[in-house]
């Protein structure tokens, strides 16, 4: 078994092992060594045992494949030509942790049967200092056969690229031990030194520095297939810490990305991944990514030209990537997460499921889709933390972005396709099927907002009239043509296919039209009613920022929207709840007495019913809570003393649920 001062697994054999210096092997260093080594491990094979080689450097100037299993004495160093490749094909049964190859001349040393390879084998110092660059790459090469190698506590340095051969296991000596003095580090010294993995690798439990100089982190050969990463810490880098070139089958479990602006690069056709439990944490790296690419947690692109990708565009489309239970944080940019496509053929989904999002700044958006992206976007169990601002939730240009569950915390009332702008192509859905459009499109409520939600088209002045819950507007004279209207401001109506519009007019004296109103242009009339309820079904044809209701020069209408809905799916029981809080604190209560505060409820109106939550440390013997609404907007919360004592509820945070 390995451990990090020595590697050794227990041999029983028939006898002791065949010593290569028995056999007149020089260990000089200069003397060539090849041909006694062969013939040492041919006696070994004989003899059921191990081959042993004492201290001495044994140069191999010919290719040689050792059958037998090797015992490494201390001081015992095996160093080929260039060009001349070792093959240790019975694998090693004991080695101290201290130089074993020399790979300086630029021959190779592989050492198969799945062994678990140290850098210090081939020389490296792991001191933070010394360049282990040379080190490190026969280290990796010499895992060609599969094998794992073991990165043990220290800073090993690199200053040029680093490949893992297929089926290599990358590993360190685990994640509580990726931060401080004792943490196993790969730390990048060039701005070109990468990480670069073929097909079949894993790494694992390892920390990757960038040093602040170098571009990419962990790279993939082009086409490489079933790449697996957990428990990865990488850091540092000035462009991005993971990036995929048409990789395919990948895995990633509770992976790290910190002070990079890119932290998951997928390109050029890479597909099929799923990528678990993990983060993007970026604390002010306002640098840019790869091809001027402002900050991104996520970054899916297309036709990507760079010197360092290897393949020949296009290779195929960038589909299925999947992104579960994360958590993307911090940092500037525009959005954490970004699709940006060059063509219109790709299938399939890409997901974001139970990920936690922070914005840290009021410019930062979660996802931008671009305009040539063809496939779907679904963005389900999704909690978006902004500080401050109210920056756009989804800009979506192409594709169809579909959300489930998706919640915003942050400044403002803000609701998810308020803050979603769909453009080009593109169709946004929120897959609620019984959700009020009030409550979901419109940017303030209907209900909450009415002289900001309404207004004059041409002349005239709304009033609102709040105990009805309704509007009235009069035209005066004018020319003919003039049109006035009442709206709720929208632009993102076109996620919907289809709306179902439920409204009541009263009181009018001439003709009244529903309408569409376009982003451009006038409004595109729905229909013709007269006074009485409607129900209207439209099917959404343009980019559409609200609803209107015309009348003909000098008509008065009166809009009753006391049944105001639009639907998407199923019928609303009714206009959405109110939900809201106040810190409350009574003052002593005399006997049989009370005492009555306030809590603003933006949309209520009186007689709809009220819930009240009562804080725990409020809860005072004797005293009974109640709450209605007082007043448009207003919901009263009384305290009354029904003993005749003097209690004095504690404050604390009072909240209520207006029911409509």
């Amino acid at each position: 078994m390995a451990t990090w001062d020595l590697v050794t697994t227990e041999y029983v054999g028939a006898r002791p092992a065949v010593n290569v210096k028995d056999y007149l092997a020089a260990g000089d260093g200069s003397t060539d060594d090849r041909g006694v080594i062969g013939q040492a491990d041919e006696g070994a094979a004989a003899a059921s045992t191990a081959l042993q080689f004492p201290v001495g450097t044994y140069r191999v100037a010919a290719d040689l494949t050792i059958d037998s299993t090797v015992w490494f004495l201390p001081g015992a160093v095996i160093k080929p030509d260039s060009g001349i490749t070792v093959t240790l094909a019975g694998g090693i049964v004991n080695a101290p942790m201290s130089q074993i190859f020399d790979a300086s001349a630029g021959g190779l040393v592989v050492v198969e049967r799945a062994f678990e390879l140290s850098p210090y084998w081939w020389g490296a110092t792991g001191d933070g200092v010394t360049d282990d660059t040379v080190a490190l790459q026969a280290t990796f090469a010499g895992a060609a056969g599969g094998g794992t190698v073991l990165i043990p506590p220290g800073v090993f340095t690199y200053a040029e690229d680093l490949v893992l051969p297929r089926g290599t296991v990358l590993r360190g000596p685990g994640k509580d031990q990726q931060s401080g003095s004792t943490a196993a580090r790969l730390l990048a010294t060039h701005a070109d030194a990468r990480i670069r993995f073929d097909d079949h690798c894993h790494i694992q439990d390892l920390l990757i520095d960038g040093g602040g100089v170098a571009n990419w982190g962990l790279q993939s050969v082009y086409v490489t297939a079933k790449p697996s990463f957990t428990n990865v810490f990488v850091m540092n880098f000035a462009e991005a810490g993971f990036v995929f070139d048409a990789a395919q089958n990948g895995v990633l479990t509770n992976c790290t990305v910190r002070n990079t602006p890119i932290g998951y690069y997928f390109l050029n056709g890479t597909a099929i991944f799923d990528v678990y439990a993990c983060s993007f944490e970026n604390y002010g790296t306002a640098g840019e990514g790869v091809g001027g690419t402002g900050a991104r947690a996520i970054l899916v692109s297309e036709d990507v030209v760079d010197s360092r990708l290897e393949g020949t565009l296009p290779y195929g489309r960038c589909r299925e990537l999947h992104f579960y239970d994360g958590i993307y944080e911090y940092g500037p940019g525009d959005y954490r997460f970004e699709i940006l496509y060059g063509h219109t053929t790709a299938l399939g989904t890409i997901t974001f499921q139970g990920v936690q999002v922070s914005g840290h700044s009021s410019s930062v958006g979660l996802l931008h889709v671009g305009a040539n992206y063809p496939g779907e976007v679904l963005l389900s169990d999704v909690t978006w933390a902004f500080n401050g601002g109210a920056p756009t939730l989804v800009t979506a240009e192409g594709g169809t972005v579909r959300m489930r569950n998706v919640k915003m915390t942050g400044s403002g009332g803000y609701t998810v396709m308020s803050k979603t702008t769909v453009s080009g192509t593109a169709q946004a859905f929120y897959d609620e099927p019984t959700r009020s459009l009030i409550d979901s499109q419109f940017e303030t409520s209907l209900y909450a907002n009415p002289s900001y939600n309404w207004a004059a088209y041409s002349s005239g002045t709304p009033t609102w009239t709040s105990a009805r819950r309704c509007m009235t507007m009069t035209l005066p004279s004018a020319s003919a043509g003039v049109f006035a209207y009442f709206y709720g401001y929208q632009y993102y109506a076109r996620q919907y296919d289809v709306l179902t519009i439920r409204f009541h007019i009263a009181n009018a004296t001439g003709p009244v039209r529903l309408a569409a109103r376009l982003s451009a242009g006038g409004p595109t009339v729905l229909g013709v009613f007269g006074n009485g309820s409607h129900t209207v079904v439209h099917h959404l044809g343009g980019l559409e920022v609200g609803l209107v209701f015309l009348s003909d020069e000098g008509t008065s209408i009166t809009a009753d929207l006391t049944n105001f809905r639009c639907e998407h799916g199923g019928d609303n029981a009714g206009a959405s709840n109110r939900a809201a809080a106040a810190y409350l604190n009574f003052s002593v209560l005399a006997a049989s007495s009370y005492e009555d505060l306030t809590v603003t409820a933006t949309g209520a109106i009186t007689g709809d019913a009220v819930a009240l939550g009562v804080p725990t440390a409020a809860v005072t013997a004797g005293v009974a809570f109640t709450a209605w609404v007082s007043a448009a907007d207003t919901v009263t919360v009384r305290a009354h003393n029904y003993t005749t004592g003097t209690p004095n509820p504690a404050g604390g945070y009072f909240r209520v649920v207006v029911i409509r």
